[in-house]
């Protein structure tokens, strides 16, 4: 099965090669930093849902993060990639990484069950301008003051790139990238079937007009080797 994904050759593309799994990396988004500010006050707690996060926030911005990790900031992440770029610049996180967004709501939800516990407790949410809010929200259905900040955005190649013509199956790695294949849609392009990295990447492709075929049960190489297996089982 000629098999495309949407990102950049890396450990995705890597871990899927140990599995036996040959893919194409055929990205289709390009990243752009923003201009941005820190809050008017130091965060008490800090979510990072993304390793490219730390990427766009710049040199200034990671040093800023250290002091706030020095002067008591409890970090969390989202994705153990994240979670590992935090840890190369010294800044460990208050509990494991969590898989997604909703996973970590969860996880403070259950940290600060009483309203007294989550009293003053101001949350920093640097990030993508297009990711959904929905840690952004649980936090603030949780009367925490939260603040999201956008520091990078993505957007569309100008062009498809060829592998996915002739793509059989297609891992959507986010919600952007379902969004930008669906852009490509026409009398010449359709799309096949796709693989999408968790649930809300799903609703996202469904939404954007794609078909999934299947949905990888874990954000990793083996969750998407087992949604292939259940694909080519049907």
């Amino acid at each position: 099965m000629q098999t495309v994904v949407t990102q950049q050759e890396g450990s995705l593309s890597r871990g899927l090669e140990k599995l036996g799994i040959k893919v194409t990396a055929a990205p289709l988004l390009t990243f752009q930093g923003l201009a941005y500010s820190f809050p008017p006050r130091a965060p008490e707690a800090l979510a990072v849902t993304s390793r490219r996060t730390l990427t766009f926030l710049g040199c200034n911005g990671r040093q800023q993060l250290i002091r706030y990790s020095q002067n008591g900031t409890l970090f969390f992440a989202v994705g153990r990639k994240t979670e590992n770029g935090l840890g190369e610049i010294g800044i460990g996180t208050h509990i494991p990484a969590a898989p997604n967004a909703q996973s970590l709501s969860e996880s403070v939800a259950h940290l600060f069950p009483r309203p007294a516990d989550r009293r003053g407790i101001f949350w920093w949410l640097p990030g993508s301008e297009k990711a959904h809010k929905t840690l952004l929200y649980a936090l603030t259905e949780l009367e925490f003051p939260a603040r999201a900040t956008p520091v990078y955005t993505p957007r569309p190649v100008a062009a498809l790139p060829c592998a996915y013509r002739n793509a059989e199956c297609v891992i959507v790695t986010s919600g952007s990238a379902g969004r930008a294949l669906a852009g490509f849609l026409n009398s010449e392009f359709r799309a096949p079937g796709v693989i999408a990295l968790g649930a809300q990447t799903a609703r996202d492709c469904t939404d954007a007009g794609l078909h999934v075929a299947a949905l990888a049960d874990t954000p990793d190489a083996a969750g998407i080797a087992r949604a292939l297996r259940s694909l080519s089982q049907n």
